[in-house]
């Protein structure tokens, strides 16, 4: 008994020894973590993927926004954590550190959704869009945009296009321009056109008063200048052209004296007298109808009457030319003028046993042919002559009733078309030659009233009067290739009322001060 009761106290020593030595050693090898906690503001949840974690370890931090809202930013409440890629991110993660880490997810209201704004160009500007002048390419729905366009040099502003979105404008073609942004997406377009150009138009209007006096005035942008004869009245018949800027009226009037017509023409309004020949009776009278400059000198066609006989001739400066009239004719004039290559070349027709037209080269009359038992109009018909690669003239014939207007180029004629309606034919008024091209305007001649219309190498186009009218093209230019026509329109009472048309457009003018009716006989525009 003795001897089991020592063996029991020695196995219960033994055993606290034991539990005393075990429970006094450390473990190396236990992990130490600390706590990973992650709030939110309410307007979302967030959570880590570990509750707690060792140092060292990668945290996940996933934020999921409520409705109406989106995720904005982790805020480190505690831990001294640093969040890759950065605090924005969703998700985002860390490396924990060896204490306890606190992170809030915060959450913002979703903002109202944006749509695009997208602004184009054709190229010969730029466009932009801005809200309260900040440039913009998205806006919210409701709010004013405006479109504002920068033209390249020599353009400006055409008008703005929508490709897509369904906007208005209160005027396509303002810059700026604004609309309302819709709810989507908006494209519009820059639309840009060159700067017209600024013409400067002259004209030689020939207009009557109530007692029938005839006058002649120039009309120079809007600016009405008469051209008063001196000892004389009645200025008529004229024609004008354009040389530095200054403008040259040739024109016949009525001498006071004995109330002979005479030549005349005016510089910039200044007047000069062109005399005839000495002649046995000095009541014969003089005509001017045509001018050009050439080297600063001007040069004006015309004729005059000796014993009766009308003789062709032009001026230089004032100075006399007679020209010869061919073989068999009596008389003759000329009608038209150029001068080229330092040759005078002036268009007119000689009379024999009929009428016969031409020009005079250097002095030397070329006979142009027209059909048989025709009759080259002079009284109703223009006559004109250009030089550029051959010679050009133009003129009217009447066969069997009807009128043809033509030209000849180096002698080859070709008549100009008219209408099946037009049962009087048409009738050939001013020509010009540009760009190789050969430039009529006149009339047709339909029931015995008239519609302008001008001729591109043959090629006819009608220019309309104002409705129920009648007009005429007495004078054509080209500038840019725009043809443009002087001339009038009327009722059936023939109350001539000036008038042209610029690339087709009809432009009306009013009759010059103290007249009754009045018609555009000359034109011209530069630049």
């Amino acid at each position: 008994m003795i001897i089991f009761m020592k063996t029991a106290r020695l196995f219960m020593i033994l055993l606290i020894g034991t539990i005393i030595l075990f429970s006094g050693c450390n473990n190396d090898d236990d992990p130490v973590t600390y706590t990973v906690t992650v709030t939110n503001d309410a307007n979302g949840t967030a959570e880590a993927d570990k509750a707690t974690a060792e140092a060292g370890t990668i945290v996940k931090l996933t934020a999921t926004a409520a409705d109406g809202y989106i995720f904005e930013k982790w805020t480190v409440e505690s831990g001294d954590i640093t969040l890759s890629p950065d605090a924005t991110t969703n998700p985002a993660t860390f490396t924990m550190p060896a204490n306890a880490v606190s992170v809030k997810a915060e959450f913002a209201a979703m903002p109202p959704d944006t749509y695009t704004i997208t602004v184009t160009n054709d190229g010969n500007g730029t466009a932009k869009a801005t809200i309260d002048d900040a440039e913009v390419t998205e806006s919210l729905a409701g709010n004013t945009v405006t479109l504002t366009a920068t033209p390249n040099t020599g353009y400006v502003l055409s008008k703005w296009t929508v490709e897509s979105g369904g906007i208005t404008f209160t005027d396509e073609t303002a810059n700026p321009a604004t609309f309302t942004m819709p709810a989507n997406a908006v494209s519009v377009k820059a639309e840009f056109a060159e700067v017209p150009k600024q013409y400067s138009i002259y004209l030689a209007i020939s207009y009557n008063n109530a007692a029938y006096d005839m006058y002649i005035s120039t009309l120079v942008n809007g600016v009405q200048t008469d051209l008063l004869p001196q000892g004389g009245s009645d200025a008529f018949s004229g024609s004008m052209t354009v040389s530095g800027g200054k403008t040259y009226v040739a024109a016949s009037y009525f001498a006071s004296s004995n109330g002979v017509t005479r030549a005349c023409y005016w510089v910039d309004g200044a007047f000069t007298k062109l005399d005839g020949p000495v002649r046995v009776d000095e009541t014969e009278p003089d005509h001017a109808q045509s001018i050009v400059v050439s080297d600063g000198k001007a040069y004006v066609a015309g004729l005059y009457m000796n014993n009766y006989k009308a003789v062709p001739c032009y001026w230089v400066d004032g100075v006399l030319n007679t020209l010869t009239l061919p073989d068999g004719a009596s008389f003759g004039a000329t009608y038209s003028i150029v001068v080229s290559g330092g040759k005078v070349y002036a268009a007119g027709y000689s009379y024999g046993s009929t009428r016969t037209p031409g020009y005079w080269d250097d002095g030397v009359f070329v006979p142009l042919d027209i059909p048989a038992g025709a009759t080259f109009q002079v009284n109703d018909g223009g006559i004109g002559i250009a030089v550029a690669d051959k010679v050009y003239v133009m003129g009217s014939y009447k066969l069997d009733s009807k009128n043809y207007p033509c030209v000849w180029a180096d002698g080859t004629r070709t008549e100009l078309s008219f209408d099946a309606s037009a049962n009087g034919g048409a009738i050939g008024k001013s020509m010009t030659v540009s760009g190789g091209k050969v430039y009529v305007s006149g009339y047709s001649v339909i029931d015995n009233r008239y519609k302008a219309c001008f001729w591109v190498d043959g090629v006819r186009t009608d220019l309309d009067p104002p409705a129920g009218m009648y007009s005429m093209g007495n004078s054509i230019g080209v500038i840019d290739g725009k043809v443009y026509v002087g001339g009038s329109y009327f009722g059936t009472s023939y109350d001539y009322k000036p008038c042209y048309w610029f690339d087709g457009e009809r432009t009306d003018l009013d009759i010059p001060t103290g007249g009754t009716q009045a018609s555009i006989i000359s034109m011209y525009v530069s630049e």
